[in-house]
């Protein structure tokens, strides 16, 4: 039988944010999302099935603290709800597992649907997505931003077609796509390149209580170069932080290779292989990244 081709667990926008395109994380502050990811859930699930007073009990945990009062369930009384809800919310595939079945026969048919209707409505429309277009759109963007900074290097931010007060055409003529899509590519990764190169970015309102707890947070910029989670809840979508060894970038060359190594590191997760480490020298990595995120254009 054919391994089952893993679904894509993130957009085109927010790829940076995830665990899978690193190699050496930081302590974890939330569960890591990766090869591991449903064996780590796995034992939470099973340490509050057998209710064991262990390290992976989320009173010992922070990050599951975290998690279970994002999503609403800390005053949850019921483990069995708390894991399974846990569980579904970090693996679309959380159904199929033997532990996951005897958690769910368990509970009393109403709350089964309950939270069937809630894994439908966390992973609607994933299955779908199609690999190949998302890798092939992040390459495309990519090679926008690139040329976007380009731009910006030679006639300034309003030159280069995507300021507001820019002309629409501009865009069109340098980058062939509509202003606001140049825009929406500009201002999406600038807002990352400026955490890369050590400068922070203004932290959005629903991720600052996050941001500032675990010490990334200076005034209202978050000033180092972490990856989360998002936890959707019913009233905004949370990010969980954690911290990475990411050396501070010296030039826009680094950036690009660092989107670039990010998007190889994507195209491993989806094949089943371990993302490659941030190398000492550049210099062969960078060819490679370089032509790995060419041949998605080709």
């Amino acid at each position: 039988m054919p391994r089952q081709e893993r679904q894509p667990p993130c957009g085109r926008f927010d790829y940076w944010w995830y665990a899978i395109i690193y190699a050496k994380p930081g302590p974890p502050f939330g569960p890591a999302l990766g090869a591991d990811a449903s064996a780590e859930i796995l034992a939470d699930v099973e340490a509050l099935l057998a209710s064991r007073d262990s390290p992976a009990h989320p009173q010992h945990r922070a990050d599951l603290h975290f998690i279970l009062t994002a999503m609403g369930l800390r005053e949850e009384p019921d483990p069995r709800i708390r894991a399974l809800r846990y569980w579904l919310e970090f693996d679309p595939s959380w159904y199929q597992h033997p532990s996951s079945k005897e958690l769910r026969a368990s509970l009393p048919m109403a709350q089964q649907r309950e939270l069937s209707a809630l894994a439908q409505q966390r992973w609607r429309g994933k299955a779908s997505e199609d690999w190949q277009g998302l890798l092939c759109t992040i390459a495309k963007d990519q090679e926008t931003f690139r040329k976007i900074r380009k731009a910006i290097d030679e006639v300034e931010t309003e030159g280069a077609g995507v300021a507001h007060a820019s002309d629409f055409r501009i865009a069109q003529e340098r980058y062939r796509m509509k202003k606001s899509e140049a825009r929406q590519i500009y201002v999406n990764y600038n807002r990352q390149a400026s955490i890369l190169r050590g400068e922070g970015m203004v932290c959005p309102e629903d991720w600052r209580d996050a941001f500032h707890d675990v010490g990334l947070l200076k005034g209202r910029r978050i000033i180092a170069a972490p990856f989360g989670i998002r936890v959707k809840t019913s009233s905004s979508s949370l990010l969980l932080p954690l911290q990475v060894e990411t050396p501070v970038l010296p030039d826009w060359a680094s950036v690009h290779h660092r989107f670039e190594h990010a998007l190889g590191n994507l195209q491993r997760y989806r094949n089943g292989r371990p993302p490659l480490p941030w190398p000492d020298d550049p210099t062969s990595c960078q060819q490679r990244c370089r032509g790995a995120q060419q041949q998605l254009l080709s």
